[in-house]
């Protein structure tokens, strides 16, 4: 399972602002934009499924996750941290993982990215919400 911490994303389009002493994140840390457009980049992603931890908040904006050529969409609007997971695949697939914010002044939060190689993504402890993409 790769684990990838939110500042480990390459800014491709500002403004983002990294934010530490995060309670409740991983490594304490979140990456946050509410810029129209702003966009992070992982390149060559190794992975048969994709998931992205994001904390959620009442006034929260939309995120859109683009992976192995097809784009999805997550309304970060809510309470806590959740996962938004790609289905996974037969076999590891190599692919960039681009998340932009679709939305204008609502913040998205961006924590980390999930990638396994083998196996999918197990399901977390109750208290961590999982949620499925769709094309």
């Amino acid at each position: 399972m790769v684990l990838v911490d939110d500042p480990t994303l390459e800014v491709t389009t500002g403004p983002w602002t990294r934010r530490t002493g995060q309670t409740g994140a991983f490594v304490r840390t979140l990456t946050t934009s509410s810029a129209h457009r702003a966009s992070l980049l992982l390149r060559n992603l190794h992975a048969r499924q994709v998931a992205v931890l994001v904390k959620e908040c009442s006034s929260c904006g939309v995120l859109s996750i683009s992976y192995r050529g097809h784009t999805f969409t997550a309304d970060t609007s809510g309470s806590g941290f959740v996962y938004w997971y790609i289905p996974a695949t037969a076999s590891v697939t190599v692919s960039d993982l681009g998340l932009k914010v679709t939305t204008s002044g609502k913040p998205v939060q961006i924590d980390a990215v999930l990638a396994p190689q083998v196996g999918t993504i197990p399901t977390g402890p109750p208290s961590l919400a999982m949620h499925p993409l769709r094309a």
